[in-house]
């Protein structure tokens, strides 16, 4: 399964997956991840991009992906993003 997603942190880190808000993979959630990646002992940090490369500008486009988000593809790539730190150096 394939999904995109932003990823920061130490490769052998502990991983931790990084929900979006309805506003989509933006600066401010990057920024969140890049907080979070840093807390001791360090972590690699995962958002899945749940909205395919759309980001919402404004209210009204926020809730237009929101209410078109696709809940099982989106469990499912959360489930990938779980997935993909265990294979890549995360042990928990």
């Amino acid at each position: 399964m394939a999904f995109d997603a932003y990823v920061i942190g130490k490769e052998d880190a502990p991983g931790i997956v990084v929900l979006q808000e309805w506003w989509g993979v933006d600066f401010e959630i990057k920024n969140h991840a890049q907080k979070i990646s840093q807390l001791e002992p360090g972590f690699k940090a995962l958002i899945p991009d749940l909205y395919r490369g759309k980001v919402g500008l404004d209210v009204a486009e926020a809730q237009h992906l929101m209410d078109g988000l696709d809940w099982q593809g989106a469990v499912k790539d959360i489930h990938a993003s779980v997935n993909w730190l265990k294979a890549n150096g995360s042990k928990k």
